[in-house]
């Protein structure tokens, strides 16, 4: 598996997915990419892979980002670096909370990965701070 860490870009499938994003000229573009990114792990319930879920997660996190930089335009993101404008981030926060509950879901291959209980409790701690960013518009 190609990670190197707990964070939502620390893995191969996330920063793909990041690149692809900053290879797309046109912010609606990257934008629909990343809502298909988050469809994508919402089309099945019963099981979430763990590469979709890498993606869904990263997708997520930008949301949360977009979410809170455009919320607030002094505010600084821990990840500025991977960072892709998403003008319609808004539209998509409510997907992006439903991905967050499934890939910490009972039936989440992704979860099913974090086999050591301190990665596991880091690993929802990450989830968390999305989360938080999601709920939590600065503005």
């Amino acid at each position: 598996m190609g990670s190197w860490g707990i964070g939502p870009f620390s893995n191969d499938n996330a920063m793909d997915f990041i690149d692809e994003l900053k290879s797309i000229d046109l912010a609606n573009l990257a934008f629909e990419r990343t809502r298909e990114a988050l469809r994508g792990a919402l089309s099945d319930p019963d099981l979430v892979e763990t590469g979709v879920a890498e993606v869904a997660i990263a997708a997520a996190a930008l949301v949360a980002l977009n979410i809170r930089k455009h919320g607030h335009a002094s505010a600084e993101t821990p990840h500025d670096w991977e960072f892709v404008d998403l003008p319609n981030a808004e539209e998509v926060r409510e997907m992006s909370l439903a991905v967050l509950g499934m890939v910490e879901g009972v039936y989440s291959a992704w979860m099913d990965d974090c086999i050591d209980a301190r990665i596991e409790a880091e690993s929802r701690e990450m989830i968390e701070e999305i989360r938080v960013l999601l709920t939590n518009n600065p503005a």
